[in-house]
C-alpha cells in the first residue's frame, strides 16, 4: 500500500488532527506518524488527534512515537507530507528530499521556500477533506 508520513511531535501545531483527517479521507493508503504520538505525557495532553482516534479508530493510521533514528521510518515512505501550521524552518522536509522522498508542505510554512525548486515537491495553501480528497496516481 502507499506509504505516507509525516515526522514531528504531535501536538497542535504540527496538524495531528489534519494527518488524522486526511486518512480518515484515504482510507486505503496508510498514513504513519514518525515521532512522539501518545509516548509521554505532554504529547499525551496536547495531541489534538488522539480524541478524534479514539471516537473513530482509523486502520490506516500508525505511529512510531520516538525514534533514537528516525531516517529508517522516513526512508520506507511514498510520500512526505508535512501538515504543521506552522514551521518557520522544518528541517525535516529538506531531510525527506534528501532520502530523495516526494514532498508535500502547506505554502504558508518555512517549508514552502525551502522545496520550491524540487521537482518532486508541491505546495497545497488548504486541505479539505469534505468531500473526500482525491488521493496519489
Amino acid at each position: 500500500r502507499y506509504r505516507i508520513r509525516m515526522c514531528g511531535v504531535a501536538v497542535p501545531r504540527k496538524g495531528p488532527d489534519i494527518f488524522w483527517e486526511v486518512a480518515k479521507a484515504l482510507p486505503e493508503y496508510d498514513f504513519v506518524w514518525i515521532g512522539s504520538w501518545d509516548d509521554d505525557d505532554y504529547v499525551r495532553n496536547n495531541n489534538n488527534a488522539l480524541s478524534l482516534n479514539e471516537q473513530e479508530p482509523l486502520g490506516n493510521l500508525y505511529w512510531t512515537n520516538s525514534l533514537t533514528n528516525p531516517y529508517t521510518a522516513l526512508n520506507q515512505i511514498d510520500l512526505f507530507t508535512l501538515t504543521s501550521r506552522e514551521d518557520p524552518n522544518p528541517l525535516v522536509v529538506l531531510e525527506a528530499i534528501a532520502l530523495d522522498k516526494p514532498a508535500v508542505t502547506f505554502t504558508k510554512t518555512g517549508a514552502s521556500l525551502s522545496i520550491s525548486g524540487f521537482s518532486t515537491t508541491s505546495t497545497v495553501s488548504s486541505v479539505e477533506t469534505s468531500p473526500p480528497v482525491e488521493g496519489p496516481h
